[in-house]
Parts: C-alpha cells; structure tokens; sequence
C-alpha cells in the first residue's frame, strides 16, 4: 500500500505540469482573479498566490520563492499548507530533501482532518 502512494506522490509534479499544460486555455480566463488575488495581502490569498509561484502557473514556476511563500503562511494553522510543505520537503521542491519534517507536517495536516495529508503521512510511516 504505500508503494502505491510513494508512486503517487512522486509523479505528482508530472501530473500537475500535464494538467496545467493540457487546461491553459482554460487557466487563463482565471488570469484576473490571480492578478486580483496576487494583489491582496490576506494569508489565503498569499497561499494561492505562493502556490501559483510554485508550479509556475502564469509563469515560469519558482521553486524558491514560492516555499518560501507558503513557508511564511505556517501560522495560519492551515492544514492545505503544511501539506504542500510536507509535500515540498519531500521531494525538495524549492528546498533540500528532509523527510523528517515531510512526515511531521503530513502529520500536522492530517490531525487537522485534511484526507490528503493523512493518505501522504500513511505512506510515509
């Protein structure tokens, strides 16, 4: 079983690349809202923003700054964010590699009732 979500969570990237690749017709007619949102300061909106940043959706992605990003937002207590920092630290996305703090914040998501995170923290421990 968790040959299955290892595999999953490794061809992640690809998926998303494939999904953004094949709909950008689609995810242009959103391009105003991410500007709007892109210009807003409040944690949610940073979040979608940073998580544009991070799989370049609009532009080129930049790893980098888009962890780090999502890195400022871990006070909001937000159980999506400390899934795609668990996410990132698993595969060093836009940081190094360190599965001891993917699975502490799989672990973190998934106590805070997100399926995603508990499904990733399974895979892992």
């Amino acid at each position: 079983m968790k040959q299955y979500y290892y595999d999953n969570i490794i061809k992640l990237p690809n998926y998303l690349t494939e999904y953004i690749e094949n709909n950008r017709a689609f995810i242009n007619e959103y391009e105003e809202l991410i500007d709007y949102i892109s210009s807003r300061t409040d944690k949610e909106s940073v979040f979608v923003k940073a998580f544009t940043i991070l799989l370049g959706i609009r532009r080129t992605a930049n790893k980098e700054e888009g962890f780090k990003l999502i890195e400022s937002l871990e006070s909001l207590n937000n159980p999506k964010v400390f899934n795609v920092l668990g996410y990132c630290y698993y595969l060093g996305y836009g940081t190094e590699k360190n599965v001891e703090l993917a699975i502490k914040y799989y672990k973190l998501s998934s106590d805070l009732g997100d399926l995603v995170g508990k499904s990733n923290y399974l895979a892992l421990v």
